[in-house]
């Protein structure tokens, strides 16, 4: 009787405390805001880079700021652009306002002629 007693509080225990631990890991991504948005365009407008190749291509730029409003690529999904990107970004200033230091963000970025 003392077995099944310790194992339906041992149960019980678990079962609160799964969801807990099911958040730990839980990496969520924002929005960013539309000035940040606008800030990476014309970050990257002046950027060497050949058009005709990127030509309606869209990816994803996924990126966070650190506490003094600085950005930190994380990844793109183009792996052609990957270095140059994170060297025409990393570390530059924008407008946080209303971004959270250290938390994910993702923006899409498309290639257009103009």
């Amino acid at each position: 009787m003392n077995f099944k007693k310790n194992l339906f509080v041992f149960a019980l225990m678990a079962a609160f405390a799964m969801p807990s631990f099911a958040n730990l890991h839980a990496e969520t991504t924002k929005k960013p805001t539309k000035t940040v948005s606008k800030e990476i365009k014309e970050m990257i407008q002046d950027l060497n880079l050949d058009i005709q190749k990127l030509h309606n291509e869209t990816i994803k730029l996924k990126f966070m700021v650190n506490e003094n409003g600085e950005l930190i690529v994380i990844s793109t999904e183009e792996s052609k652009l990957d270095k140059t990107l994170k060297a025409a970004l990393n570390y530059k200033k924008v407008d946080s306002e209303g971004l959270t230091p250290y938390h994910p963000y993702i923006v899409p970025i498309k290639f257009e002629l103009t």
